[in-house]
């Protein structure tokens, strides 16, 4: 009981599948390191085609925080979504920008994030804790043992 690969498939959306802004990533970092006010938009691509767009302002407040307000189009209908940024000092020093997950917020929690997603067929951009999203790794893993068996048997490799 309970051994490698047992347990349902997990039926969760993958975090790849999903509209990402990341601290992490140089477009989305130049806008918050500006310690100005920005606006423009963020596109994603799958396969070459467009996969998303959406409108972005960026306030910086004060030094440890500061607020991305997003506009984008779900079914034809235009949502507006404000998210709040914080601020930590790292132990060598600088700053380090963090999301304040929404979802989380409203719940009366402050779950700092580097990544919010918006999950096909989610409403808003939160953290993937809060989506419940996986990594397509985790999904992945469970089929290894079945991977094998067919690598096993398409060249005809005889253990024995």
């Amino acid at each position: 009981m309970g051994g490698f690969g047992s347990g349902r498939p997990s039926l969760r959306p993958a975090v790849e599948a999903s509209l990402r802004i990341d601290l992490a990533a140089p477009h989305v970092k130049a806008i918050v390191s500006a310690d100005a006010f920005r606006q423009g938009s963020l596109n994603w691509t799958s396969a070459g085609a467009p996969a998303g767009s959406v409108g972005y302002a960026f306030y910086p407040g004060t030094a440890d925080h500061a607020e991305f307000v997003l506009r984008y189009a779900l079914n034809g209908e235009e949502q507006s979504q404000r998210i709040q940024l914080v601020t930590t000092v790292p132990r060598f020093g600088g700053r380090r920008w963090w999301f304040l997950c929404p979802l989380f917020q409203r719940q009366g929690e402050r779950k700092l994030v580097r990544c919010i997603c918006l999950p096909l067929g989610g409403r808003y951009f939160a953290s993937r804790a809060a989506h419940r999203l996986n990594y397509r790794s985790q999904k992945d893993s469970r089929d290894l043992l079945g991977f094998l068996d067919r690598l096993q048997v398409k060249y005809g490799f005889d253990p024995a």
